[in-house]
């Protein structure tokens, strides 16, 4: 089956030094990859003051479904850092998280939902480039 792909990504850095750069949304084909290459230079700016890491919010937008009456959206911050740009993995990373037994177990009331929601996602969505 194929995943259902991204067609935008918002970004916008939330702290750092100032002037921050303005919010962008990145589309197009290679969007995984256009924001990869914006955060990693995003990501050239931290400083060891700031604890290296930048806090930097993000919205996936992927393409609407024909029984959507609006389209999916993965909305997140991400702590950018010099060396890890890459919000897919991040994503992913996340989702998996929510999967894990005792992450499960943790949160009774909810935690049976949220892994079948997260598993739903990655079976579903396109996260980062395709080969």
């Amino acid at each position: 089956m194929e995943k259902i792909k991204a067609v935008s990504i918002w970004l916008h850095q939330a702290e750092g030094r100032t002037p921050l750069p303005e919010p962008v949304t990145l589309t197009g084909p290679h969007v995984w990859s256009k924001s990869m290459l914006r955060l990693t230079e995003w990501g050239l700016d931290c400083e060891p003051d700031m604890l290296g890491v930048l806090k930097t919010d993000f919205k996936v937008t992927y393409e609407q479904q024909p029984d959507e009456e609006e389209p999916t959206t993965y909305e997140g911050t991400f702590g950018l850092t010099r060396t890890d740009s890459d919000l897919a993995d991040h994503m992913r990373t996340h989702l998996r998280h929510l999967l894990r037994p005792e992450v499960i177990r943790a949160h009774r009331d909810r935690g049976e939902q949220w892994a079948r929601e997260a598993q739903e996602f990655l079976d579903k969505f396109e996260i980062g480039p395709q080969a």
